[in-house]
C-alpha cells in the first residue's frame, strides 16, 4: 500500500495549454486552471491524504487499549506512515515543477537554463 505511490511519473496524452483546437480535439478545456498533469498529481495526493486519515483513525482506536499484538501494528503503522511522509514530499515537489512548467509555457515565467 504505502509503496504504490512511488516513481509514478503521471502525464497524461492531452497538452491542456494547447492552441484551442486542439484542446477541442481532446474535449478539454482550453483555459482550465490545472493541466492534466497537475490533476493527476492531485489526485495522487487527494488519494494519500485518505490512506493517512485510515492509518491516523486506527491509530487513534488502538492508543488507549494497547495490547501485544497492538502494540506491533502502533510501529507498524507509525513506519507507514512516516513513509507517507517522505511520499507526500516527492508529491508535492512534483506539483511545483508541473506549476512551474505551466507558468513558463504560459509565459508568466522564463525557462531556467
Amino acid at each position: 500500500m504505502a509503496g504504490e505511490h512511488e516513481n509514478q511519473d503521471v502525464v497524461c496524452g492531452c497538452d491542456r495549454v494547447a492552441p484551442v483546437a486542439e484542446a477541442q480535439s481532446c474535449g478539454c478545456a482550453p483555459n482550465v486552471a490545472f493541466t492534466c498533469q497537475e490533476e493527476a498529481i492531485l489526485g495522487k495526493m487527494r488519494e494519500m491524504k485518505s490512506e493517512v486519515r485510515n492509518l491516523a483513525n486506527r491509530m487513534k482506536e488502538i492508543r488507549n487499549s494497547m495490547d501485544e499484538h497492538e502494540s506491533m501494528e502502533w510501529v507498524r503503522l507509525s513506519s507507514q506512515l512516516e513513509e507517507m511522509r517522505s511520499q507526500w514530499k516527492v508529491w508535492e515537489t512534483k506539483l511545483d515543477d508541473a506549476i512551474e512548467r505551466k507558468l513558463i509555457l504560459l509565459g508568466h515565467r522564463e525557462m531556467q537554463a
